[in-house]
């Protein structure tokens, strides 16, 4: 529609050049034709110009139609004889018999000017006639807007009738539009017909095949994480197996310690390989969304415990949950990767708590979101590192505690695929660290009175 209306502009400006050139062309015609009827009026009457008009006609002439009329009798030499003096100077050159035809200007008002040069029983006389342009101007415009207006209406109608046609031709596109945007990153099946135009066929016969390719990809990736869960987990099982048996066995002092080495060694590398495993399983390429559900956390937390129990256990530590939740509260969640997030969170504070140290596990929710709380005494967070923790590979140095660095690498990836938020700070008594992680609730959670929220307290000492 730019160059269109671009094009009406153009074309309006040209109309308008020849509307100004047909309203002077008739309208000269006319003021020459009145010029003439003044030069027949006039004779001469010793070597004096007299114009045999009339008062009442004079009247007529000077106020006629929408303009003002003015005319001038010069003699031979250009001496001002009869009529209005306001009329521009006369022109330098005057031809013969033609009329000399111009433009000029009256006070403020422009003049259409029409000069003669008769000659009068052998006497040469200049008769210059005006009139103002109200007239021409309302004819140059009535002619513009009568070629004008019916361009600008079969403008408009085809504004409309473009905007229609476009609408109906890209409602297709649409459609195709909100079917991809409505899918999750694990969706990789064909797009099915939308009745899109011929055009867009081929585009879309693409995306199929590039989603074919990519669901072959990810079922490779699949395949690939399965062995080598299974080719890495079972040797080193293996090898840990075998190490504690020669533990086991009558050896040298210095032959234990190494094989103590071995089983730390073992034991680093099957937990590195277990949490490789469950980074590759919660990339957004991976972790099944279809499978969202709605989730207990208290129950994964519970799964959890029992799993980091023996360290917490060994360590002396107080570890507690605390579950303030109202009876249906829940989280739309991928089980797998709910627990993963659960486990690493406990098993980090596990870990980084000291010996005899304390734990404390805290679920609670409000209308809105599901808190999962976990605070420990450990040697802590400083401010400056609290998000360099989410890197991958990344630790904190100097707390003597051995790990991988992407535990909260897994953390972070699995709680932004479930729309949560994650907070650090402080833990028990100024010491320690306490994550939080904000799951968005489930519409149907409502919240019930303070004192029957608490659903049970448990502490392993």
């Amino acid at each position: 529609m730019i160059p269109i209306i671009a094009l009406l502009v153009i074309d309006g400006a040209i109309v308008y050049s020849i509307a100004i050139d047909i309203a002077n062309d008739a309208y000269d015609d006319s003021l020459t034709e009145t010029a003439e009827s003044l030069v027949s009026r006039l004779h001469a009457e010793q070597e004096q110009a007299v114009i045999d008009l009339p008062k009442a006609a004079r009247a007529i002439l000077k106020y006629h139609r929408e303009d003002q009329f003015f005319f001038q009798v010069f003699d031979g030499n250009r001496q001002f004889l009869y009529g209005d003096r306001d009329l521009p100077a006369l022109p330098k050159s005057l031809s013969g018999d033609e009329p000399v035809i111009y433009t000029g200007k009256v006070g403020s008002q422009a003049v259409r000017c029409v000069v003669l040069t008769p000659s009068v029983n052998g006497n040469k006389f200049i008769v210059q006639v005006g009139e103002t342009l109200r007239a021409r101007q309302e004819m140059t415009i009535r002619i513009m807007l009568s070629v004008v207006c019916p361009q600008i209406l079969l403008v408009l109608l085809a504004a409309a009738a473009v905007w229609y046609g476009i609408k109906k031709g890209l409602q297709p596109l649409s459609v195709l539009q909100e079917a991809v945007g409505q899918r999750t990153p694990t969706d990789l099946s064909p797009i099915g017909n939308i009745n899109a135009p011929s055009e867009v066929v081929p585009l879309l016969s693409s995306i199929n095949h590039l989603l074919e390719r990519m669901r072959k990809d990810r079922e490779s990736q699949k395949r690939f994480v399965a062995n080598a869960a299974h080719q890495l987990r079972t040797p080193l099982a293996g090898l840990n197996t075998q190490a504690q048996l020669l533990l086991q066995q009558p050896i040298s002092d210095e032959l234990q310690e190494s094989i103590k080495q071995i089983c730390l060694s073992a034991e680093k590398s099957t937990r590195l390989v277990r949490q490789l495993l469950a980074l590759a399983r919660v990339e957004p390429t991976t972790l099944d969304l279809s499978r969202l559900t709605g989730a207990q956390l208290d129950k994964l937390t519970r799964e959890a415990i029992d799993a980091v129990l023996p360290i917490a256990l060994e360590k002396s530590l107080d570890l507690g949950l605390e579950c303030h939740l109202s009876a249906d509260a829940a989280i739309m969640g991928e089980i797998e990767g709910l627990h993963q997030l659960v486990t690493n969170l406990i098993e980090n504070a596990v870990i980084y708590a000291g010996p005899g140290g304390k734990v404390t596990i805290r679920i609670e929710n409000d209308q809105t979101h599901v808190a999962f709380i976990v605070e420990d005494d450990g040697p802590g967070i400083p401010p400056e590192e609290r998000e360099r923790v989410f890197e991958r590979f990344y630790r904190v140095l100097g707390t003597g505690v051995r790990g991988s660095g992407l535990g909260l690498a897994i953390v972070r990836e699995i709680a932004d695929l479930h729309g949560a938020s994650i907070e650090i700070s402080s833990g028990l008594n100024g010491r320690g660290t306490t994550m939080q992680v904000n799951f968005p609730a489930l519409p149907q959670v409502q919240v019930i009175p303070e004192a029957s929220q608490v659903a049970g307290k448990i502490r392993t000492s």
